[in-house]
């Protein structure tokens, strides 16, 4: 299996929607938000959200396997460890 690290930005920002509201359902207690709150963001909210998370002061990853398969459910926990100051 090859796995895919990519900064997250507004080129994926559609992906990254995917993957955080998908972990937001499969295991609720692991981010401080919640699957009711981020499903109701809309996409221009989204592609702000992806170039705040990577943007001038601080990086954050998505991992990911060979067909956008994501390696974990657990993407907050990855995102928060893959973030780190510019």
């Amino acid at each position: 299996m090859t796995i895919v690290i990519e900064a997250i930005g507004p080129n994926n920002a559609d992906l990254f929607k995917d993957i955080r509201v998908r972990a937001l359902q499969d295991s609720p207690t692991a981010c401080s938000s919640t699957y009711a709150e981020e499903s109701k963001l809309t996409d221009a909210d989204w592609l702000k959200r992806a170039a705040q998370w990577s943007g001038a002061t601080s990086v954050a990853y998505l991992a990911m396997a060979t067909a956008a398969q994501w390696v974990s459910h657990q993407e907050c926990a990855i995102a928060m460890i893959a973030s780190a100051p510019i």
